[in-house]
């Protein structure tokens, strides 16, 4: 126990250098800035100390939501953050994404070749790189246990080669190969494994009929139940209306792409 107690503090205190030193490479007046991070411990805390300096936008989900993190007004939907930006010659306001978190279908995604496999990958990082040609930081491990540095991404080759006409897959590499090569070999405090294994086209889609098979269960339950039963359901059929209401959010993702090609042209 004592063992595992300084080990705790360890990692702790390398953790906490490792985001000082991070925010002292990001000044305060700098908000056309995106920082891509994996969604581990450490890269958490850099984000709920970056948002705690400066309003920032966070990309939304299964693992920033996480109350421990308290990044609930930061968190926005990918969509959210392009559409806030939109027509603005630069960001204003830092935008901190956790790509391995976020799963979907559509023309907002693209299938790269990642880790060996074909992965869905938002469209997030690289519209905001056509628009508005920010800075961007990608978060990589240190050699000592639980430390991490800020390095730029040097993006210019691949943003000149971008065309509009087909998805922009080299500046989409480009913009994440810090997170291919961190989750090559995961940190030991990597949060998003879950939701990363979603990523694969199959998974998500099987994930997808699953939730689909549960909705399907409990609106024949609400249907056949008594009518004085029906009130014990109401919880379970609020969650399956915000479902719903989440699909069809996703019907205008499109719209990111959209734009992203608009500003190439």
């Amino acid at each position: 126990m004592v063992l595992a107690d300084v080990q705790a503090r360890v990692h702790a205190m390398n953790r906490a250098r490792s985001v000082n030193l991070a925010l002292a490479r990001m000044p305060e007046d700098d908000t056309n800035l995106i920082v891509i991070m994996p969604s581990t411990v450490g890269a958490l805390e850099l984000a709920r100390a970056l948002c705690a300096r400066r309003p920032c936008r966070v990309t939304s989900g299964p693992v920033t939501s996480d109350p421990r993190w308290s990044l609930g007004p930061c968190l926005r939907t990918p969509a959210e953050i392009v559409r806030e930006f939109a027509g603005e010659r630069r960001l204003n306001a830092p935008v901190i994404s956790f790509p391995d978190q976020i799963a979907g279908e559509g023309d907002s995604f693209v299938t790269l070749r990642f880790l060996g496999i074909d992965r869905r990958f938002s469209l997030l990082e690289t519209v905001l790189v056509l628009r508005h040609q920010p800075r961007v930081c990608q978060l990589r491990s240190g050699k000592l246990v639980s430390t991490f540095r800020l390095e730029d991404v040097a993006y210019g080759g691949a943003l000149t080669a971008a065309d509009h006409r087909t998805p922009p897959a080299r500046l989409m590499q480009t913009l994440l190969s810090g997170l291919e090569s961190e989750l090559a070999d995961p940190p030991a405090d990597w949060l998003g494994a879950r939701a990363f294994a979603l990523k694969s086209p199959v998974a998500f889609e099987h994930h997808v009929r699953e939730e689909l098979r549960e909705v399907e269960s409990l609106l024949r339950l609400a249907w056949q139940a008594d009518p004085d039963r029906r009130a014990e359901l109401r919880p379970a059929l609020d969650n399956v209306c915000a479902l719903i209401r989440g699909s069809q959010c996703a019907l205008a993702r499109p719209q990111i792409q959209d734009s992203g090609r608009q500003h190439a042209k």
